[in-house]
């Protein structure tokens, strides 16, 4: 997942970023549980859970983060 998210982000430059929230860690685990993922991987975009458990294509991931930044 995380290198799909890479290059689904490229074409964005500046405009999106993305950060790896691992559970290996307490801080992940509580970031997963105050968003109510379940699963993983899991990809949120600005917080909310837009992929569960699978790897989506990389134009998906894209696609999705167009809408939301021109829903900003």
């Amino acid at each position: 997942m995380l290198e799909a998210v890479k290059r689904a982000c490229e074409p964005f430059g500046d405009k999106v970023q993305f950060i790896e929230r691992s559970i290996k860690t307490n801080e992940g685990i509580e970031f997963m549980t105050a968003i109510g993922a379940s699963n993983i991987p899991t990809l949120c975009i600005d917080g909310e859970i837009t992929f569960v458990s699978n790897i989506p294509p990389v134009n998906d991931i894209k696609a999705a983060i167009e809408k939301r930044l021109n829903e900003k």
